[in-house]
Formats: C-alpha cells, structure tokens, sequence
C-alpha cells in the first residue's frame, strides 16, 4: 500500500498542494497530512493525479469540491453512500466528496481531479452566507455530476489559486460561497428541466434589476437588495436568479460592471479612478485587479486599444 505524496507548491499561490500516486495498479490509502490541512481561512486547493489502478482508503477530514481535469475511465466509484455506474468520466464534471468517508475507485487510465477544500466550520460559513441550513440538491446525488452553475466557479477559483498576482481571498471568499450555494439547488443539469424546482425571473424583472446595478455606482449591492426589488423572499430570488441567468449575483453584477467600464474607458474625459467608482468598484486597484482576472488586461491596456 502507498500513500499519496504531497507537497505545498511555494510558486502557485497560496496554499495549493500537489498529490501523486506514484505506483501504477497499487493499492492507495488516502489520508490527511499535517501538510494538506486546509489552512487558508479555512480553504485550500489540492491538484490531484492519479494512474490506473484501485484505490480504496477513508477521505480527507475537510469537505472536497472537485473539477475533472482530464478524462479517465471509471470501472468503480463509491463514496460514502454515493458512486457512479462503470463509464468514462468527462473532463468539467464535478465531484463532492464529504469529510472521513470511506471510499473505493477503479479507473483504468490515468486521471486528474483539482479540488478545493473546506473545514467545516468554512462550509458552514458560506451555507450561513447564502441562507441555507445544510448542503443538498447536487451535493446528494451521483458522485460525479454535470453544473453548468458550479464548473465556471470552480475553475475561476482554482485557476486564481495557482496565480499569485491574481488571487483575491475576497474575491475567493464571494466564489466559494456561489459554490456551496450551487451545491443547495437541485442538479437541473441532470433532469434538463430547468424549471422543475422553480421558476426563472420574468424579462421585466431582470431589466429592473440590470437598471438598478447600472445607477449603484460606488455602492455595494446585496443579494437582499436584489430580491427585495422583485418581492421575492432572498432564497427564493437566488434560486430563480440562477435559473435565469445561469450565474450568481455576485457574477452577474461584476460581469455589468466589467462591460460599463469597457465602454466609459473609450471616453477620454474620466479618469479611470472615476470609472471605477463609477462603475461600483471599490477603487482603481480593485478594478485593475479584477480586469487582470476576467478579462486578461489592465484598464489602462484597454483604454489604449480603444483610443
């Protein structure tokens, strides 16, 4: 039997950990390290490779919220009371593994999962955050799954981690409560009835909504706000929010304000210290930081091929 080695990877951002099974066919035990405890606010990230072979053992003794990298081929998979029929497992699907569950693998090529990982008490967090008592809907079917809402939050997050200049623990923060507010809903991405579990909001809601982000500039703006403008109780509004737009308020606002910037940068007169306000970010830096990410350029580098 082998155990995994993990070592922190100092020069891809904060707290990312590297795990290889290096024994093609051998038998794993999986098992938590001093060295992979989730430490940063209660998150960290793993990048996890495996060859072909059977794997059994007991889960990390943090929540596990995956995104498939490559393709492999799955003969058996359980975990907990959870599994998935022999198939091959494709890459963007997610995988929630819980804390200390026994679990058994068969895959038959080599794999790699990128995980994110969450203590306890930061899964509670982001659930006390988003109005939920406890995980449900995706979190509780099949061990591997379809998000159209959670795959792109997923990999923003990890991709952040793994590049110091662009990583934002509040920003991070923001996206993993998404995540864990994706995993409370039911999979609509499974039963391809996306009004099944509840109604989308009407086009005149959403243009309400889009008039109001646009006029807050330089205030933050609310999931309660949000919902309070359409009457609908918060949970019930981020629900069908999702169903209507396929992303998180938190998304969505940052998405409009990212567009109202583009087009006031084309506007000689304003600064872009007052397009950031404008526009409803905190500050320059902040929008600069957020560019950096989203868009793959400074303001100032866009401002410049406008002009």
């Amino acid at each position: 039997m082998t155990t995994p080695e993990a070592q922190l990877q100092k020069d891809k951002g904060p707290f990312v950990y590297k795990a290889m099974l290096e024994e093609p066919g051998s038998k794993a035990i999986l098992q938590t390290t001093d060295t992979l405890a989730p430490q940063y606010s209660g998150m960290s990230f793993v990048n996890f490779y495996y060859p072909p072979g059977e794997y059994t053992g007991k889960s990390f003794n943090c929540w596990l919220v995956g995104i498939v990298r490559t393709p492999h081929e799955s003969r058996t998979c359980e975990f907990g009371n959870k599994g998935t029929r022999a198939r091959k497992i494709s890459v963007g699907e997610i995988l929630v593994i819980e804390p200390g569950v026994e679990y058994s693998s068969k895959i038959s090529t080599r794999g790699q999962v990128d995980f994110l990982m969450l203590t306890e008490d930061r899964l509670n967090s982001a659930l006390w955050a988003q109005h939920h008592d406890a995980l449900g809907g995706a979190a509780c079917g099949e061990a591997y799954f379809n998000s159209s809402i959670i795959a792109p939050l997923l990999h923003a997050v990890l991709s952040s981690a793994n590049r110091p200049d662009c990583f934002d623990p509040h920003h991070a923060d923001n996206y993993i409560n998404a995540i864990v507010s994706g995993l409370c809903v039911p999979n609509v991405d499974q039963n391809g009835d996306r009004a099944s579990f509840h109604n989308g909001l009407s086009p005149r809601d959403l243009r309400m909504l889009d008039e109001y982000i646009d006029n807050a500039s330089g205030s933050p703006i609310t999931n309660a706000q949000l919902a309070s403008l359409v009457n609908l109780p918060e949970a019930v509004f981020l629900k069908a929010f999702k169903v209507s737009t396929e992303e998180t308020p938190y998304q969505y606002v940052l998405q409009r304000r990212i567009l109202r910037a583009k087009s006031l940068l084309g506007m000689k007169d304003l600064s872009i210290a007052e397009i950031a306000y404008s526009c409803g970010f905190s500050s320059q830096s902040h929008m600069t930081d957020v560019f950096r990410c989203r868009v793959g350029a400074t303001p100032a580098s866009v401002r410049k091929s406008a002009l």
